[in-house]
């Protein structure tokens, strides 16, 4: 019996230490192999030549949306006990360059149209917000629905009916 106990922990280990991997190989390839010289953030259209504190590798179908529709409580828990969770986490198709500020502003929004004049999100940045929607320049309207739609069929994560509305107008628009 104590060994059956000692090999699963040794597994839960193995697992934890090998999704730990892949979110450092996910960090290195995003930055190191696909913005090696820098590039434009997401939503701002800010220039950077390289990662930095003012950066982060931001998720366009919210992790928190996913943690919700796994039922699980933290994210720790998440990445520990849920193989999607883990695929969802470290798939480069929904991650993009995004400005540390816009990131934090972001989280508990959801991705919508905002009716009338809205505020930019900071100053010199396309996005728009109206308390908790934020609408993307139109621009970039169509990549953002591309992410949410691969996330969405990918892993059978549903869509909510603010991002059926931005789906929607990309299409003109893209």
């Amino acid at each position: 019996m104590k060994i059956k106990i000692i090999g699963l922990m040794l597994l839960l280990i193995a697992s934890s230490s090998h999704a730990e991997s892949n979110l450092n190989d996910k960090n290195s390839i995003f930055w190191q192999s696909l913005y090696p010289s820098g590039g434009i953030t997401l939503f701002c259209n800010q220039i950077f030549s390289r990662k930095s504190n003012r950066l982060t590798a931001g998720y366009i179908y919210s992790l928190k949306a996913v943690r919700e529709e796994l039922q699980c409580r933290t994210n720790t828990e998440c990445k520990r006990d849920n193989e999607l969770y883990r695929a969802v986490l470290t798939d480069l198709h929904n991650i993009y360059p995004i400005m540390t500020r816009v990131e934090l502003k972001r989280r508990d929004t959801v991705f919508g149209n905002v009716r009338g004049e809205a505020n930019p999100l900071l100053p010199n940045c396309s996005l728009q917000e109206d308390y908790l929607v934020l609408e993307p320049a139109d621009a970039i309207k169509g990549d953002i629905a591309r992410a949410l739609l691969y996330i969405h069929d990918q892993y059978n994560l549903p869509l909510q009916a603010p991002l059926e509305t931005l789906i929607d107008s990309s299409y003109a628009q893209d």
